[in-house]
């Protein structure tokens, strides 16, 4: 399994002409909450290679409003970033040129309707 994975890997980065070096493999909330995360984490590095970073409630509203600021560039402004995700929201507000303030809420739109 360990050479499929990482085989499919490397032709999809070499097909999209994208440098092994320049990749990152982080997981969000639905990661960090399972209770089986370390096997998970394990076994897509054993799968694929690669090292998952298993990002904070907080790193993961600031990567959300970074990547938000790609189509929406309002870097004179004060700006209140929400990603409603799956089993998480993150806010994140930027005033005077940097991040101010960020939280994840345990509360998303597939946990929500688990519940019901």
């Amino acid at each position: 399994m360990a050479g499929l994975g990482s085989s499919l890997v490397s032709k999809l980065l070499k097909s999209h002409n994208v440098s092994s070096l320049h990749t990152r493999c982080a997981a969000t909330s639905t990661v960090r909450e399972a209770r089986n995360k370390a096997e998970l984490v394990d076994a897509v590095d054993e799968t694929t290679g690669f090292n998952v970073e298993v990002l904070s409630g907080e790193q993961e509203a600031l990567f959300s409003y970074l990547g938000s600021l790609q189509f929406l560039p309002v870097f004179d402004h004060s700006v209140l970033n929400i990603d409603i995700g799956g089993s998480s929201i993150e806010f994140a507000i930027r005033s005077c040129e940097k991040v101010g303030f960020s939280m994840s809420l345990k509360f998303g739109h597939i946990t929500t309707d688990i519940h019901r």
